[in-house]
């Protein structure tokens, strides 16, 4: 027994190194190729989907970490992390952010602060992809994801819980935690816990 456990260690261990190494190489070579700018100690554990427009402005700060595997992180989610762009998208992540297993879908403008956590199968759209008006959606010159944008803030040090969903026009304050299972829309104060669907107040955060 004690020799399965270690032949197990060292076949996991191996795999995870393996996979964090090819998985930084090729997320820096895909962000090389579409323009995108990166800092330093950027580090990506599996292989995240990531589809980038050329003409679209994507700036990485340093200590971007990135779990994209079900090999990490292991939350009961196993998709891997996206990131995605639209024409003439900005898309700002400052430093010493983390993001499990989630999704960035940029049309317009989102930007992440610093020290932010995305937790596991998170979603951030600054798009509604689709019109409400179904005039509008049968007609495929104006149902386009890039018509129905509002950029996206999201401050430095928030917390943003697991299965969380971040929609268009949220702006979200230094500090504040976003809990478990949220939709949010519109403005969260900083240093405030707010949850549920939609999103509501809960308390102050010392």
């Amino acid at each position: 027994m004690q020799l399965l456990r270690l032949l197990f260690r060292i076949y996991y261990g191996s795999r995870i190194r393996f996979f964090s190494i090819i998985g930084t190489l090729f997320f820096k070579v895909i962000l090389k190729a579409f323009g995108a700018k990166f800092g330093r100690n950027l580090k990506c554990d599996g292989f995240p989907i990531v589809r980038l427009k050329p003409d679209s402005n994507v700036i990485i700060g340093d200590n971007f970490r990135v779990h994209s595997s079900e090999d990490f992180n292991i939350i009961g989610r196993f998709h891997r992390t996206g990131i995605v762009t639209g024409h003439n998208a900005s898309l700002i992540i400052r430093d010493n952010v983390g993001i499990s297993a989630s999704t960035i879908v940029c049309y317009k403008k989102i930007e992440i602060g610093n020290n932010v956590m995305i937790g596991g199968n998170c979603v951030i759209y600054d798009t509604d992809f689709h019109s409400i008006d179904n005039k509008m959606r049968r007609d495929p010159a104006t149902n386009i994801a890039a018509n129905f944008t509002k950029p996206v803030s999201i401050g430095d040090e928030v917390f943003i819980g697991a299965h969380s969903t971040i929609l268009k026009g949220t702006v979200i304050g230094r500090g504040a935690v976003i809990g478990a299972g949220s939709v949010v829309t519109g403005n969260i104060p900083e240093f405030e816990l707010w949850a549920g669907n939609p999103a509501k107040y809960i308390k102050k955060i010392p």
